[in-house]
């Protein structure tokens, strides 16, 4: 993943109050007390990929027993969601209408926020709609979101 630049504080404002929506509401205080740095970056279609999604289990699968990893990275999520559907219907109907949605190219949020963590780059929000970009178009560079600790701050924890 490639930083294109820093974020100026209108653009990381406009995140914070995006991510204020979300289940990782939690980084909004630390972007407007400066103690995380927002980054505009570029994803290219093998690190979209590889990058960590938010998700370690899928149903009764666990990505530590099905691929030895905390978490499943971008490329194995639809095979394990798709394995776990009867599981979560709800959320994986969720995923197959973003699919849907970027194959019909009216997919308009794409929207994609990485932490650089302890453990490295994870998705901490827009994991679905990574799924199905990689899953229909695997485009070949995707603009991000990166947050990362600013100097002085610990590394962020893993989600």
């Amino acid at each position: 993943m490639r930083i294109v630049r820093r974020c100026t504080s209108a653009e990381t404002s406009a995140l914070a109050d995006y991510l204020a929506g979300t289940a990782v509401s939690d980084y909004v205080a630390r972007l407007h007390a400066d103690e995380v740095i927002a980054s505009l970056g570029e994803a290219g279609s093998a690190e979209l990929a590889a990058l960590w999604s938010i998700f370690g289990n899928l149903g009764p699968f666990y990505a530590r027993d099905t691929v030895g990893r905390p978490k499943y990275v971008v490329s194995e999520v639809h095979d394990a969601w798709t394995r776990a559907a009867a599981h979560d219907p709800v959320e994986y109907k969720k995923l197959l209408v973003l699919i849907e949605a970027e194959r019909r190219g009216s997919l308009t949020d794409r929207l994609i926020t990485v932490a650089q963590t302890k453990a490295g780059a994870v998705i901490i929000d827009g994991n679905k709609r990574a799924v199905a970009i990689y899953e229909v178009t695997a485009p070949a560079v995707l603009p991000v979101y990166l947050i990362e600790s600013a100097p002085g701050w610990p590394i962020l924890p893993m989600p």
